[in-house]
């Protein structure tokens, strides 16, 4: 879906310094944009705080984690604060140049 022509671009922001993105994102999406956001200054932007002890020993929580484990997917190297909360957001930018207008998608996605 996403190398479609009409799929709106895809922007990830995540804590890892950019060379380790770079190795991240070519094993599962090699035309990722990518931006390193070690300061937190865009998960600033976006109201994004850390989670609170009590947010993660949640019963819902573990039971997610051992879901995921079962399928496959482990826990890999801790990159950046493991404590800041991940965000999704659709934004959706209009620009008016004459006739055109277009529109983007960018979803905020942290690495952890």
């Amino acid at each position: 879906m996403a190398n479609q022509a009409d799929y709106p671009a895809v922007l990830f922001f995540c804590q890892a310094t950019e060379l380790e993105a770079k190795e991240f994102f070519n094993s599962f999406w090699p035309e990722a944009r990518v931006v390193s956001d070690k300061e937190h200054f865009f998960y600033q932007a976006f109201g994004l705080k850390q989670a609170s002890l009590n947010q993660m020993i949640k019963p819902a929580v573990w039971l997610r984690n051992i879901q995921t484990t079962l399928k496959g997917n482990f826990v890999g190297k801790f990159v950046g604060d493991v404590w800041m909360m991940p965000g999704i957001f659709l934004v959706k930018i209009k620009m008016l140049f004459g006739n055109m207008i277009s529109s983007m998608l960018v979803i905020i996605q942290i690495l952890l």
